[in-house]
Formats: structure tokens, sequence, C-alpha cells
């Protein structure tokens, strides 16, 4: 299911249960690498699924491993723990396949070596595997 969020604010509609949603739509899903065509290596892929990132990145692990594009992501503590997992957990199953996390500051991307919880309840993080 696909929930609809009220229409001032559509962009918050998500695949997690929402308190007023507008309504229900039921929507099939697929993997990234069926959708694409077999000649088709994405460098850079951004991610703001309002909490379902880690259900996302877990489809996406045959190409994560063969072709490692970089990826933006949108980590919500709250909204991820809304559909089962952790931000922890997310930035580890991408650790763990050889990525590195950085906050998008402002101005700049500050490496973080491993998950730390003083990090923001909600932040855009680049992943990379690339060393420099």
């Amino acid at each position: 299911p696909f929930f609809s969020a009220v229409a001032d604010h559509s962009g918050m509609s998500s695949l997690r249960p929402l308190e007023g949603a507008s309504g229900e739509i039921v929507v099939k899903t697929t993997t990234l690498s069926a959708c694409l065509p077999a000649s088709t290596i994405p460098r850079l892929i951004k991610l703001d699924v309002e909490g379902a990132e880690h259900l996302a990145i877990r489809g996406m692990l045959p190409l994560l491993n063969s072709a490692h594009p970089d990826l933006i992501v949108e980590v919500s503590r709250d909204f991820l723990r809304q559909m089962g997992s952790t931000a922890e957990a997310l930035c580890q199953l991408l650790k763990g396949i050889g990525y590195r996390m950085f906050l998008i500051e402002w101005n700049a991307l500050k490496e973080i070596p491993g998950w730390d919880a003083t990090l923001p309840a909600q932040f855009n993080a680049f992943f990379t595997t690339r060393s420099t």
C-alpha cells in the first residue's frame, strides 16, 4: 500500500502508514535493476522515500555491489523506525558493502567513519565507494 498525504503536503506520501492519510493506493513494486536497460550503469542515485530507504537499498544490493554508484540518501530516524529499520542499520548495511558515509553540510562533506548516535535525527548523507 502507498499512503497519500493530504493535498497540501503530497510530498509526504509514503509506503509507511500516515496519520491523517487522504487515501491508500495499492502499487506494484520492483527493483531498480529490473527497470533499467542492462546497458545502463547509474553513477548517482538519490533516495528520499520517506523511511523506505533501507528497503530500497536492500532491493538494489546486486546493482550496488556491481556498479558501485554514489548515493545521496535522506536518513530519518523516525521514518526508518516506522518502516521497521534504523538509521544505524541503514548506514551499517552500506558500510558493510564498502561504502563510506559523509554528512552533507551546507558548504562541505564531513566524513563519518562509523555510526555516530549524535548525528541529527534527520539528515542527508552521501555514500561512496571512491577512495578520494
